[in-house]
Order: structure tokens, then sequence, then C-alpha cells
């Protein structure tokens, strides 16, 4: 598992109202989805949050372990498909 390089860095906005904190993330994948073609992307997502009393929380679409371990590869649960193959589109 390698950490591909991203063409520009991610955006982000966040937005709170009363009990409510929406984050908005943008990541440009140009330069992702030229990996070898037919190879799907999996990703992990995450976050660890650390409310104003000092409470911390982790929170990730899976941990795989009872103790969260973002690096674990049981976690990177979402996956993008990969190009097809130039002689197969459109097939």
């Amino acid at each position: 598992m390698r950490t591909p390089p991203l063409e520009a860095a991610p955006s982000a906005a966040w937005q709170r109202t009363d009990g409510r904190l929406e984050l908005h993330v943008e990541i440009r994948l140009d330069g992702l989805l030229s990996a070898p073609r037919g190879s799907a992307l999996r990703l992990a997502l995450s976050a660890v949050i650390e409310e104003e009393s000092g409470t911390i929380s982790y929170w990730a679409l899976r941990h795989p372990e009872q103790q969260p371990d973002f690096h674990d590869p049981g976690g990177f649960v979402l996956e993008l498909p990969g190009q097809e193959p130039a002689n197969q589109k459109g097939a």
C-alpha cells in the first residue's frame, strides 16, 4: 500500500450550527484515476474529533479491530473502480 500523489491539495470547508458540524471536502482524483488500468482504488475515510470538553472520538467507515488503527488495510472499504482497458471502453 502506498499513498499516491495528488494533483492539487484537497479543499475543505465546514459549517457549525446548533448540535451539528458539517464538513465538506473536495479531493481531485485526476492523478489517482491514472492508476494502472483495471486496478481499483481503495479508500479509508476517517476522522479524529476532539470535543470542547477534551473527549476524543475516532470515526471511520470501518474499524477492523477493537482499537482504531487508520493504517489497517481492513479499514479501506470504499472502492472506486479503476479505468477500463482502452480496448474495452464503450463495450
